[in-house]
């Protein structure tokens, strides 16, 4: 059991969603009601709810209080099963890509378009941890009599999973998929992945869908021989471990002490007029909205301290950063790794260069 005490973060509010969906009213019946071989349609649905939730805890580690740390109670496993395989049936549409393209297209903006393609990853998630609490279940109760029977359903719920994987792994998804590679929210949900899910994480967390995106956008490396006097780009470039190789583009993200926001910056893809600036954008995770609280705070970045403002027109939540003062910190630092918001020293989680 994890104690009551323990202090991790819980950065996908999973503790919470645990707590909202015990409390659902199709899980606390009246006794007289109850009809654990036919549930309803709202009692499948909610069983398969709390399962994903069980299920997210274990695969990302929340730290769950004694009280909740437990599975999926005997008298809800056949209800989950029939709600998770209803949720599979229902999710088809989702992996149609002519209506992700028709929805991807009525959205309009950037932000509401990644959440849609976040939302497909999320579903994914949802399956997957629901099957695991799902099976835990089962197994730990070897001696039921419906063992077998529930061993054959989820059988046939993996052969569903099987056949939406193939649905979302055919090329015409894995291009909408990859719009999201760039975005840390990939990374970050791969980073908080913990035990034998951090060491095989699933195909749509293990790196897949960025090689995917890389190889769509021909993303590549390109090397060009250093010059006598290296360019400010250059010297980017070898802060951030790119040694002597031009980058078509170089991205570094810090995520908060308390996983809850993230900073992004955009290193230039090549030398910078003197007027020009580096910004750093700031969003909250998981849903990547701008990180709103954080207007007023000063950033301590390559040797420059300046306030985090809310961008009236954008929206966005950013600080803007003098590149002939970052060109001069590489030069007598040589690394832009620190960064420090409020007060608060962020760590350097990500680095992408393609």
């Amino acid at each position: 059991m994890i104690s009551s005490t323990d202090t991790r973060p819980d950065p996908l509010g999973l503790i919470d969603q645990l707590i909202d969906v015990l409390a659902h009213p199709a899980l606390n019946p009246p006794a007289s009601s109850q009809d654990v071989a036919s549930p309803s349609a709202d009692t499948a649905k909610a069983a398969f709810q709390l399962a994903a939730a069980l299920g997210a805890c274990r695969m990302f580690g929340a730290p769950l209080p004694a009280e909740l740390d437990g599975e999926l109670p005997d008298d809800l496993i056949d209800a989950a099963l029939e709600g998770l395989a209803r949720a599979i049936d229902a999710a088809r549409d989702d992996t149609d890509p002519e209506l992700v393209g028709r929805r991807w297209d009525e959205l309009g903006e950037f932000p509401d378009r990644e959440a849609l393609i976040a939302d497909l990853i999320h579903r994914r998630i949802q399956f997957q941890a629901a099957f695991i609490a799902i099976n835990d279940a089962i197994v730990n109760q070897w001696d039921s009599a419906d063992l077998e029977s529930r061993l054959d359903r989820l059988n046939t719920i993996a052969d569903m999973l099987d056949n939406d994987d193939a649905r979302l792994q055919r090329p015409e998804m894995m291009e909408w998929l990859a719009t999201i590679a760039e975005r840390p929210y990939l990374s970050n949900l791969r980073g908080l992945l913990v035990g034998e899910f951090a060491e095989t994480p699933p195909w749509f967390l293990d790196g897949t869908l960025e090689r995917y995106a890389a190889e769509l956008f021909g993303e590549s490396v390109a090397e060009v021989t250093p010059s006598v006097e290296p360019t400010f780009t250059q010297r980017l470039a070898a802060a951030t471990g790119t040694g002597n190789q031009l980058t078509v583009k170089t991205k570094q993200v810090w995520v908060a002490p308390d996983g809850s926001r993230v900073a992004v910056v955009h290193l230039p893809t090549g030398d910078l007029n003197q007027d020009d600036r580096l910004r750093m954008i700031f969003e909250t995770l998981p849903d990547y909205q701008p990180a709103t609280a954080l207007v007023g705070r000063q950033v301590v970045w390559a040797g420059q301290t300046v306030l985090i403002e809310q961008r009236p027109q954008s929206n966005l939540v950013a600080a803007d950063f003098d590149p002939q003062t970052v060109f001069n910190f590489i030069n007598q630092h040589g690394d832009l790794s620190a960064l420090t918001v409020g007060g608060e020293s962020w760590s350097l989680s990500q680095v992408v260069t393609s």
